[in-house]
């Protein structure tokens, strides 16, 4: 293993083939949960279709359901956190990856998802969220 390889740290995607050379950082649940305790200025996105979204999602964040959609409504300087349903959904990694090739600087992928923030007992908001009406 040489040098380059050795560092980059744990804690990045890097995609191989003809993916091309992005970099995803990846975001811990602990880590993300602060961001947003302390009302820090990013974009969190739920990079699901809106059916998903409106069931049960995390407070504070969009959908958007199309790469040609994150481009056209985030901008290349912001800060942004991608998620979706769980560890096993690859729709926010791809989506990251997309982002970080065309240019975006500040790119998260919270690869745990909403399972994960919710198996912490985090809060969620959406129509099938226990307790609420639709």
């Amino acid at each position: 293993m040489g040098a380059a390889e050795r560092a980059i740290p744990k804690h990045v995607i890097r995609p191989t083939g003809s993916e091309g050379t992005a970099v995803v950082r990846l975001i811990e649940r602990k880590e993300l949960r602060a961001k947003l305790d302390r009302r820090d200025a990013f974009t969190l996105v739920m990079f699901m279709d809106s059916w998903h979204y409106e069931a049960c999602h995390i407070p504070g964040s969009i959908v958007i359901a199309t790469k040609e959609e994150a481009f056209r409504r985030l901008r290349k300087d912001e800060e942004i956190v991608l998620y979706c349903s769980d560890a096993a959904c690859f729709a926010s990694g791809a989506a990251a990856q997309a982002l970080e090739r065309a240019g975006y600087t500040n790119v998260w992928h919270y690869k745990g998802g909403l399972e994960d923030w919710q198996s912490a007992g985090y809060p969620v908001e959406g129509t099938m969220v226990p307790g609420r009406r639709a």
